[in-house]
């Protein structure tokens, strides 16, 4: 069981890195993966993406 929860991140993990919207942003990466167990437990993950992007005027 504890497994799927990583195969679920994983596969998240896959479709976002790499992640482009056209010329003006570049690729989503991820910079940081943190997970926590809640006091009434339920896993939390939290995943962090970064991007840079050019502003069009």
């Amino acid at each position: 069981m504890a497994l799927q929860m990583l195969d679920t991140v994983e596969k998240l993990h896959d479709a976002l890195q790499g992640e482009t919207l056209g010329d003006t942003v570049s690729a989503l990466s991820r910079s940081r993966a943190t997970m926590q167990t809640r006091s009434n437990k339920i896993v939390v993950f939290n995943l962090i993406y970064s991007t840079t992007f050019q502003e069009v005027k």
